[in-house]
């Protein structure tokens, strides 16, 4: 299987142990400013068409009035972000930004995404009860 590795300047790279073939994965065009977001990624295997691909989600404060890491705000109790996905194909080697979540939740940023039936999925609260929730991005 492939690695996805992160370098320096938020440069990424696809890396394959058996071969050693590094590929540098080109930046999003959709991509925020990562001095100023938080950013996760995983890297999964679209069985259907073939393809290695890579979800990016990334969240900032929407209005900049928090200042609060993650863009919570404990005076409020509340999350001031908003969620973008992008969805980088090797294949095609492009970027698409795919449909954000309608949903209101905070994606856990000490968990790892995992691939399952051609998803990858993260483990999430609802910002309005702090149930848990499991997020997942289809790949097609």
């Amino acid at each position: 299987g492939l690695v996805l590795v992160g370098g320096k300047e938020h440069k990424k790279f696809v890396l394959n142990p058996v071969t050693r073939e590094i590929r540098e994965v080109p930046p999003s065009p959709f991509a925020l400013d990562p001095g100023a977001c938080f950013i996760m990624h995983g890297l999964g295997y679209d069985s259907v068409s073939g393809d290695y691909k890579i979800v990016t989600l990334s969240f900032y404060d929407t209005d900049n009035e928090c200042g609060y890491e993650w863009g919570y705000d404990p005076a409020t109790d509340d999350y001031c972000t908003e969620m973008f996905v992008n969805v980088y194909s090797l294949k095609s080697n492009s970027w698409r930004r795919a449909e954000s979540s309608p949903y209101d939740h905070a994606v856990s940023h000490v968990t790892s995404g995992v691939f399952v039936n051609g998803c990858i999925h993260w483990l999430a609260s609802r910002t309005t009860d702090y149930k848990s929730a499991i997020v997942g991005f289809d790949l097609v």
